[in-house]
């Protein structure tokens, strides 16, 4: 095994270990929100979310929510919302510990309208 340069703070690291310094931890740490992310989002969204009464949502929307997720995650956005179809809502966002924030909501709505000179 090869010894590595932290691109982060350039110290020379033993092989099969991670830098210590906070530039790396960051990234690690990162790097396991955005996996915690994917897998929240397949559970609001996906095939997991029939067992909650919802209906999931398209690969192609996932892979969009699951990108948005690691922008979040990577402190490129603060937060975000995507319309989805259906009426279906998600919202993605950092919250003031760091941490990320993945919600679902929908709006149904049903009406009916009766006229004045009906029957």
């Amino acid at each position: 095994m090869e010894d590595k340069v932290c691109k982060h703070c350039g110290q020379v690291v033993m092989a099969g270990y991670d830098c210590e310094c906070q530039g790396a931890q960051m990234e690690i740490r990162t790097e396991k929100q955005k996996v915690k992310a994917h897998e929240a989002i397949d559970i609001l969204f996906g095939e997991h979310c029939k067992s909650d009464g919802y209906e999931p949502v398209s690969e192609n929307e996932l892979v969009t929510l699951k990108k948005l997720a690691d922008n979040v995650a990577e402190r490129n956005l603060i937060s975000c919302t995507a319309l989805l179809g259906g009426g279906i809502k998600a919202k993605i966002v950092r919250g003031s510990e760091g941490s990320v924030k993945i919600e679902r909501s929908e709006s149904k709505k049903t009406q009916t309208e009766i006229g004045y000179w009906s029957n």
